[in-house]
């Protein structure tokens, strides 16, 4: 993904900055802060802390912000960010893990209940 500057009458201007370092989508502007945030290929979250000297526009390493896998919003953005560090998400359900058994049953003189019909 690119930050790239926007001129007063819409369009773009000098200067093409990449902020991702893996394919990546939905990106956020942190309300506020100095950071990006977006949804990292294989699910969770990256975010991208920056800075701005004049018309330059300096982006640091992207760095893992959460693992936690997130629903396919399809062309929805399923996630907002609130000031300071909370985030609002639609997750995955997570299947129920089964349980381990812990009893061990045992069936004894299954023959003699059943009956052959002829």
């Amino acid at each position: 993904m690119y930050v790239v500057p926007l001129l007063a009458d819409g369009r773009i201007g000098a200067g093409k900055w990449q902020i991702s370092s893996s394919p990546g989508w939905e990106p956020v502007w942190a309300k506020g802060g100095r950071e990006i945030f977006y949804r990292r290929m294989g699910g969770g979250f990256m975010v991208v802390s920056y800075s701005v000297r004049g018309d330059v526009f300096i982006p640091e390493k992207p760095r893992v912000w959460s693992e936690q896998r997130t629903s396919f919003g399809n062309t929805h953005v399923i996630y907002d960010l609130a000031p300071g560090s909370r985030m609002a998400v639609l997750l995955d359900v997570e299947p129920e893990t089964p349980k381990p058994e812990t009893h061990l049953r045992v069936v004894t003189n299954i023959l003699t209940g059943l009956k052959v019909k002829e």
